[in-house]
């Protein structure tokens, strides 16, 4: 286990002396320097045997984040961690998907981190972004957790009789968690993008109009939708085309008949 500490948050990295487990590696997703916290909003505190540990705020003692509740799980292809939660607690975040804002912990919630796309997709299931972080509000403030694993995971998050659990369940990796102070939301989406970097500025292109829909049949049909734009005197900056102009619905490649690559 590692420790790296800043002002406002602080980062637990667990992993396997004995074996090489995959971490997404620093070309792709760099790692923030750490300083020496001089005023550290939150501290780590942890126990030897049983191992667990905890996160707390530090002006006012309250445990943030325990995972005394039940054993860390270890293992070549599974990582099982849980933390208590206050009952009804309010979680915000885990990935994009069709739940509510808030999720419903008091219904149960599993949100899947794994990326996918599809139609008609019913409540409670898991779409294109897949980033393992989320925000717990509080009457005492916000504070934030981030799981920087690109394993596919359930994060099972449920009250349990008098308080709540979350609860990762991940199919391989290292558990590389990063915990913001926040104590409002704002601080902790400020406190997460130094770690995770600032968006990249959209390109001055990007802010036309645009037109896309899936089904055009082929390229004909799209350069008659651009013409239809030009004669009706319509701007369009940009026009896009769905997974059509695939051939068989495989990336990097063009439908040889209705998208030939000549013309595309």
């Amino acid at each position: 286990m590692t420790l790296f500490t800043l002002d406002s948050r602080v980062r637990v990295q667990v992993t396997d002396p004995e074996q090489t487990h995959y971490e997404v590696p620093e070309r792709v997703f760099p790692r923030p320097p750490s300083t020496e916290a001089l005023r550290p909003k939150v501290k780590f505190r942890f126990a030897a045997s049983p191992f667990s540990f905890s996160i707390v705020r530090v002006d006012t003692n309250e445990v943030l984040f325990d995972t005394s509740a039940a054993p860390l799980i270890f293992a070549p292809q599974y990582l099982r961690l849980k933390t208590t939660l206050p009952l009804n607690a309010n979680i915000y975040g885990l990935g994009e998907h069709t739940e509510s804002f808030r999720l419903p912990i008091e219904q149960g919630v599993t949100r899947t981190l794994w990326a996918r796309d599809a139609i008609r997709i019913p409540t409670g299931t898991n779409l294109y972004g897949a980033h393992p972080i989320y925000v717990e509000q509080r009457h005492t403030g916000a504070h934030g957790v981030f799981l920087l694993n690109s394993n596919g995971m359930d994060v099972k998050i449920k009250n349990d009789c008098s308080h709540g659990s979350l609860e990762y369940n991940v199919i391989g990796g290292t558990l590389d968690l990063y915990f913001f102070a926040g104590p409002t939301p704002v601080d902790v989406a400020r406190q997460s993008v130094q770690v995770a970097g600032l968006p990249v500025e959209f390109p001055y292109w990007s802010f036309g109009l645009h037109q896309c829909r899936f089904g055009y049949k082929d390229i004909e049909e799209v350069r008659q939708v651009v013409a239809n734009y030009s004669e009706a005197g319509i701007p369009l900056e940009t026009m896009w085309i769905d997974i059509d102009y695939m051939d068989d619905r495989l990336v990097f490649t063009t439908d040889p008949v209705a998208y030939p690559k000549a013309e595309v």
